[in-house]
């Protein structure tokens, strides 16, 4: 299996210690693509889980929450209030829980995947580092951002039980169709922890968009001794 969209740009990657060079079509990323769309869910789920171990390593409580949408909204009107809504509840969450909490280097941060109820209008799911543990708390902050009063708040235990939370309803929303064109189907904040990129020593890379250029980089490469692996679909 490969990804179906593959980019008409060329990546090379050139190791002048190994003298070794490799030529690849870069992947869509998109979610419509099911190759892509495996790729993306596992990623999501490693950065779910490694950011809630961070996090509750660092004295953070981390909840599951569910957000829903007031009762008169529709599966249009869902999406354009989340835009609308989600920002404020943001902020909202961001200075009540920092006012108290970041002088003990304590700050709110979440990850967020927004689900299609059956009745085709948006939820939304959190991992959610905050203070504000109760129900009450989270009602009255989210409701007075335009968020549905009904709301789900419950401790996680394990960054085991975040990667199936959120799993669960990346996989329900996963199919390209249920969304509109440039949907995000996962936030974070920016504070989320994220594992830092593995370094590849030795290793230098460009992208091309032209055919011929790829053709002279690739055949000078060649006869400077390189061993080129072409990995291009076509």
């Amino acid at each position: 299996m490969s990804c179906e969209n593959t980019r008409s740009v060329t990546t090379f990657g050139t190791n002048k210690i190994e003298k070794v060079a490799i030529l690849f079509n870069p992947r869509c990323k998109m979610w419509s693509c099911d190759y892509c769309a495996e790729i993306n869910k596992e990623a999501w789920i490693h950065t779910a889980m490694r950011g809630t171990l961070v996090l509750a390593m660092e004295g953070q409580r981390i909840q599951f929450v569910t957000l829903t949408s007031r009762p008169y909204a529709t599966p249009v009107t869902g999406l354009y209030f989340l835009k609308q809504n989600w920002p404020k509840l943001n902020r909202t969450m961001r200075y009540h829980t920092n006012k108290w909490t970041k002088h003990l280097g304590l700050e709110w941060s979440y990850f967020m995947v927004p689900e299609k109820h059956k009745t085709g209008v948006v939820h939304c799911h959190l991992l959610a580092a905050t203070h504000y543990t109760t129900e009450k708390s989270w009602k009255e902050f989210a409701f007075n951002a335009g968020f549905g009063w009904k709301v789900d708040a419950q401790g996680i235990v394990t960054p085991k039980k975040a990667a199936n939370y959120v799993a669960k309803y990346l996989h329900k929303g996963q199919g390209a169709e249920d969304w509109p064109k440039g949907f995000r189907r996962v936030r974070k904040s920016q504070n989320w922890p994220v594992s830092e990129p593995q370094a590849m020593t030795g290793w230098e890379w460009a992208t091309y968009k032209s055919d011929y250029t790829v053709w002279l980089e690739k055949h000078a490469l060649i006869d400077l001794g390189y061993k080129v692996i072409d990995k291009r679909e076509n």
